[in-house]
């Protein structure tokens, strides 16, 4: 039998473990990058979709589907309040159809400092992330020589295993217009083994530290604002940065604040680093979203910068996000909590 091409996805069955996926869209992926993102925000409900596919013109191209919904669940006391979400996502890669599937259950507590009617207003949060990992693979597209030695057989192509995750975010309004947020969060505490190979039993994901901030700067006119954010990942030997802003321009009739329509214009760098290998900027990130009352939707395409032009035809990663949020009307609502940056 003549060997198809099928090293490159054999190559990522053995090592995409090494680094989880991500998303370019940092406001549109609250909860994946921090629990305790989770509830922050002035309604009581907000349902997220993502969708990413990346590299299409290569072999081992990546789509990616991630769907999540939180809120408050109730009250506690007249600062604080108890948040819970339900977020799962799938990936898969390569000929071989490896596929992860994540489902995680965040939850979150917020304490809030200022009174209403203070101008300058701050919230703590804290949030412990619980869920599973599952993994899949079809050894059965494997090609091979006759006389090569049946693959397969040394490789586990199902396995479950716990994950556990925290994170804590501190956000501030300023003068009831400028606001600003920072977070950290570390995923995979229980360092979860995802060994492939039934003969290693050392294979793990590494732990993933990640430190996000932003703002929204009004302008004068309070019709423009500058929503600049960072993201900084590491795990294992791989380390990440994105770095960008978006520009906002309220547009329509005049409303509430959470209820203004407006359009984003904006474009991010992501810098990329391995330890022992080689460092440089991974990607240009064009992003437009439009809001529309509590509808938010956003597509975002990423310029590849690196060597890997070669590999992907200069084709990058093409990103769809949809944010909805709900305005539940009930006779004892949870705190209104901080303005923050919108996700």
């Amino acid at each position: 039998m003549k060997v198809k091409i099928t090293i490159l996805s054999f190559f990522f069955l053995c090592f995409i473990k090494a680094q989880d996926i991500h998303f370019s869209q940092i406001h549109a992926s609250p909860i994946f990058l921090n629990p305790a993102m989770t509830g922050v925000f002035n309604e009581e409900l907000r349902l997220i979709a993502n969708y990413r596919n990346q590299w299409a013109t290569a072999t081992a191209n990546f789509n990616t589907i991630s769907a999540s919904v939180d809120g408050k669940l109730f009250s506690m006391g007249k600062h604080a309040s108890m948040n819970f979400g339900v977020q799962a996502f799938t990936d898969a890669a390569g000929d071989l159809n490896y596929r992860q599937t994540n489902f995680q259950v965040p939850l979150a507590a917020n304490l809030q400092f200022g009174s209403v009617k203070s101008k300058n207003k701050h919230l703590l949060s804290f949030g412990i992330q619980n869920g599973f990992l599952h993994q899949t693979a079809d050894l059965s597209k494997i090609e091979a020589f006759d006389n090569e030695p049946l693959i397969g057989s040394l490789f586990s192509t199902n396995r479950i295993v716990y994950d556990v995750s925290f994170g804590a975010v501190w956000t501030s309004l300023f003068n009831n217009k400028h606001s600003f947020y920072i977070g950290y969060s570390q995923y995979h505490l229980n360092t979860p083994k995802v060994n492939t190979s039934s003969n290693n039993d050392n294979d793990f994901l590494h732990m993933k530290f990640i430190t996000i901030g932003g703002a929204e700067i009004m302008l004068k006119s309070e019709k423009y604002a500058f929503l600049p954010s960072y993201i900084n990942m590491i795990q294992g030997p791989h380390r990440e940065v994105t770095v960008g802003t978006f520009f906002k321009q309220y547009v329509g009739e005049r409303r509430r604040y959470e209820d203004r329509n407006a359009l984003y214009y904006g474009v991010w760098a992501r810098w990329y680093a391995n330890k022992n290998y080689n460092s440089g900027f991974d990607a240009l990130i064009a992003t437009f979203r439009y809001d529309h009352k509590k509808l938010s939707l956003a597509f975002s395409y990423d310029f590849t910068l690196s060597k890997l032009t070669v590999a992907n035809k200069a084709q990058g990663g093409a990103e769809l996000s949809l944010i909805y949020l709900v305005d539940i009307k009930t006779k004892k609502r949870p705190n209104k909590q901080v303005y923050c940056p919108k996700f």
